[in-house]
């Protein structure tokens, strides 16, 4: 055995060596050429034969590479480098006057000027670690419809941003900046994202008076007040934001979609200030204390992977303008029946596992008041008063999978169903399959992996049906006879 393991190492090893040593690889298809591990001399005849106009994708390349793509190929209109950690200069593509789009990822090359003479170019989309300390190589870009720049801790200034007032969208990750006062020469500007930058003042941004969305992924600022001036902003991501006081977050009375995640955040006492929020979401973080939400216009919730027990559910089922509720690795929830009280909700999504420590069963004791949800869907969960689902006379799509609990999963509630038009169980054990031939409604039915169906007779009852997918080899081939002739089977 053990001399087995060694020689399965050695064939591993084997096996990433010839990875990282592959061969150079040039692939021409028209005007499309593919480059990878670099340029052979042998290859560079084939790249002077393409048309005018090609697109250009080279990865892993160094900058002799580089050299040969650019002079071989000087009409090029598009060119896309990536992964290219051995690359320190782009200087060759400063001669490519007919660009028009290009992507660079090489984390090494620090000098970008070589590219102010490309003022054709209407797209770029650059990334590297050592770029800065500003991006006064792109102003005499005048014609960009797309505008993608990833830096580091050496881009200290965004100084040098093309005045474009028709663009709509930006990206300025992982910098630096002193100042985000260079942004307002793009008085179009709806969409920012500065993902992973370090901020000291978001103020500028006020300035923007179409900007709809703001991401700050990853960002390290501490105020969002400043955020208040911006009268347009409707959506604001701060998911793993750092050092943030989250409070300030309560002045922006404008915003409609909060997106958080991965923060410090345990206390959200200043959503009650926000009077057209209408989405948020709560994700590895700290918050106990939902209550706060019943006082809001909330209509879509998301409670996931919480760094403490999600605990009681009351405050939740209070939240009447409620439309959407996702409970994603819900730990430590408590009173699911209080979910009752959801009288507007239209979809509700249990997934990757409720209680899987507590073991505290969902009680669908909360589909009593659920009269307008249209959408069920289940995955690692068990479930009690199921009988309830009756219910939600609304009900189209209901999806149950990998439903736990020593009994059968009675389906006697689906006959009540009349609006049903979509039914998928997977890995579940369920008993009174029959019930099923009520569902006059119902459309497309999903079989994989369930137990204690043994004849599909209330099915071929169905006049509505039109799909069917179920397990291979579930039932005999008898049981998928007998199907209306519109009647699409699939088995896997």
């Amino acid at each position: 055995m053990y001399g087995k393991i060694i020689s399965m190492a050695f064939i591993a090893l084997g096996l990433m060596l010839g990875l990282a040593n592959a061969a150079p690889s040039v692939k021409v298809s028209g005007s499309n050429v593919q480059i990878k591990e670099g340029v052979p001399d042998e290859a560079v005849a084939q790249l002077k034969s393409v048309k005018d106009g090609a697109t250009v994708k080279a990865e892993k390349i160094a900058d002799a590479d580089l050299e040969k793509i650019c002079s071989a190929m000087p009409n090029m209109t598009k060119l896309e480098v990536t992964e290219s950690k051995a690359l320190t200069s782009i200087a060759p593509i400063a001669g490519l006057s007919h660009l028009k789009g290009l992507k660079i990822s090489a984390e090494q090359v620090k000098d970008f000027t070589p590219l102010a003479r490309l003022t054709n170019l209407e797209s770029i989309d650059v990334s590297s670690e050592a770029m800065g300390p500003d991006l006064k190589w792109m102003s005499g870009f005048t014609n960009l419809k797309t505008l993608r720049v990833d830096g580091d801790s050496n881009l200290t200034s965004f100084e040098g941003l093309p005045a474009l007032a028709s663009l709509t969208s930006i990206r300025l990750g992982g910098a630096s900046p002193a100042d985000l006062s260079p942004l307002l020469v793009m008085t179009g500007l709806k969409t920012v994202d500065l993902t992973g930058c370090t901020i000291a003042d978001l103020s500028p941004l006020a300035k923007l008076p179409k900007m709809t969305e703001l991401n700050l992924y990853g960002v390290t600022v501490k105020d969002f007040s400043p955020l208040a001036g911006c009268p347009a902003l409707k959506k604001l991501t701060y998911y793993a934001v750092k050092d943030a006081d989250f409070s300030t977050l309560g002045k922006l009375i404008q915003v409609v979609e909060l997106k958080g995640g991965l923060t410090r955040l345990n206390d959200i006492s200043w959503v009650a200030n926000l009077p057209n929020l209408k989405k948020f979401d709560v994700f590895a973080e700290y918050v106990t204390d939902y209550s706060p939400l019943t006082k809001t216009s909330i209509e879509s919730f998301q409670i996931w992977n919480m760094r403490e027990p999600v605990g009681d559910l009351a405050a939740v089922g209070q939240m009447k303008s409620l439309k959407e509720l996702k409970l994603w690795s819900a730990e430590g929830a408590t009173n699911s029946a209080s979910l009752s009280g959801l009288g507007n909700l239209e979809k509700f999504t249990i997934t990757s596992e409720y209680n899987k420590k507590s073991g505290e069963p969902f009680d669908f004791a909360a589909a009593s008041g659920w009269s307008k949800v249209k959408e069920i869907d289940v995955t690692g969960a068990k479930l009690v008063n199921t009988d309830s689902l009756a219910s939600a006379s609304a009900l189209q799509t209901l999806k149950l999978s990998k439903i736990k609990g020593d009994a059968p999963l009675s389906l006697n509630f689906a006959g009540k169903l009349g609006a049903l038009k979509t039914l998928s169980l997977n890995e579940c054990k369920v008993s009174d399959f029959d019930a099923l031939a009520a569902c006059g409604s119902l459309e497309y039915v999903t079989l994989t992996n369930v137990e204690g169906v043994n004849s599909l007779a209330a099915l071929k009852k169905l006049p509505s049906l039109k799909r069917l997918n179920i397990s291979k080899g579930a039932l005999a081939d008898a049981e998928l006879e007998g199907f209306a002739s519109n009647v699409k089977i699939t088995q896997r």
